[in-house]
């Protein structure tokens, strides 16, 4: 099966995502150099939380534009019109304005996931949703794979926890989340599962 990928980009910085059969390839890079790793399905969490970074030198350059141009118009105020001050002080809002603007445009928000092999950063644009909805089906298939049988050798109570932490996270249906509680009881009623563990 081909590798289903995604490329982004963000003024300084690239993300690639390419999605094979257990694990997606994340690489990631900016101005500071670049980082790869492969991430299996089932070892990303289901949490994320969002990040922007934002180009705080445009924020000081708009400052400092701003502040040159207050003492201009005041040195202009003070000598009555004698000065260019009013010049100087016109070119320096059209500066802090500038800056303002590119610091309000210039900057990316990232949606971060704390995976075993590495953070994984997901640009906010038009292909997030995409991205996100490929790692859910692909974390759900490999899932429901992995744990979705009954495990005979744990206690019945191990199991109910498995079971209700896959349904939560919507890997088994309704349907298939009451058939497995079900089950369970008939198997620990059978004796043929370890008790409860209970704390003493």
């Amino acid at each position: 099966m081909a590798e289903t990928t995604f490329h982004q980009k963000r003024l300084a910085h690239r993300t690639q995502f390419g999605f094979a059969e257990r694990a997606v390839r994340v690489r990631i890079e900016d101005n500071q150099g670049a980082v790869e790793f492969d991430q299996p399905y089932d070892e990303i969490p289901f949490e994320s939380r969002t990040i922007t970074e934002k180009m705080m030198a445009l924020r000081g350059a708009a400052i400092f534009f701003a502040v040159v141009a207050a003492y201009n118009f005041g040195s202009f105020a003070l000598s009555g019109g004698a000065d260019g001050g009013l010049i100087s002080g016109a070119i320096h809002v059209v500066l802090a304005a500038a800056a303002e603007w590119g610091y309000r445009r210039a900057n990316v928000s990232f949606t971060v996931i704390e995976a075993t092999q590495g953070v994984v950063h997901i640009i906010n644009d038009q292909q997030k949703d995409q991205i996100l909805a490929m790692i859910g089906d692909r974390r759900r298939a490999v899932l429901r794979v992995a744990a979705s049988e009954i495990n005979i050798e744990n206690p019945v109570d191990i199991e109910v926890e498995k079971f209700n932490w896959l349904h939560e996270h919507d890997v088994i249906t309704d349907d298939e989340h009451r058939e497995k509680l079900q089950a369970l009881g008939k198997l620990s009623e059978l004796g043929e599962m370890p008790s409860p563990k209970r704390l003493h």
